[in-house]
């Protein structure tokens, strides 16, 4: 089985359009490709920060903006997002998935995310894949970090 999580076009392309006998079915979780991301003004400003003062506050300062609310990232989530910043660049995808395989896939993403609003994303969803989406209560961008035993759940249907 295939699990996809990814705030970018491309990881989103890669894991819902490959092939293998291997793959049964797949989990998209906040995942672009599906349609463009919306950044609000309070978020652009702080992946600019992030991408141009790359360090342990901007990078607090990202995950937060990115989370659902009341929500504080792990230290080592932050060490990490520290460490993508200085050796890493964003890339910029409008590649938006069309012609994706044909197999069960469960779209999941925050109630709270800020980059693909439930809103935006459940008619794309809807569209490409065919599929309804799964909204986790309470959670931002980062659904595989805040609620993780809810993924565990949307896999078990998956094998079931």
């Amino acid at each position: 089985m295939a699990i996809g999580s990814g705030c970018t076009g491309k990881s989103g392309a890669v894991v819902l359009s490959a092939g293998s006998s291997r793959i049964r079915a797949r989990l998209a979780v906040s995942t672009g490709g599906l349609c463009s991301v919306r950044l609000t003004p309070a978020t652009l400003l702080a992946l600019a920060a992030w991408i141009t003062r790359p360090g342990t506050s901007s990078s607090a300062r990202l995950l937060r903006a990115l989370s659902g609310p009341g929500s504080e990232p792990r230290v080592d989530l932050v060490e990490w997002m520290t460490l993508v910043a200085q050796h890493t660049r964003p890339v910029s995808s409008s590649d938006l998935i069309h012609a994706p395989s044909r197999m069960p896939v469960v779209v999941a993403t925050g109630q709270h995310d800020r980059l693909l609003p439930p809103r935006r994303l459940q008619p794309a969803a809807r569209r490409i894949l065919d599929a309804d989406l799964t909204v986790i209560p309470g959670t931002g961008h980062l659904v595989t970090e805040e609620s993780p035993a809810q993924l565990v759940s949307l896999i078990a249907t998956l094998e079931a």
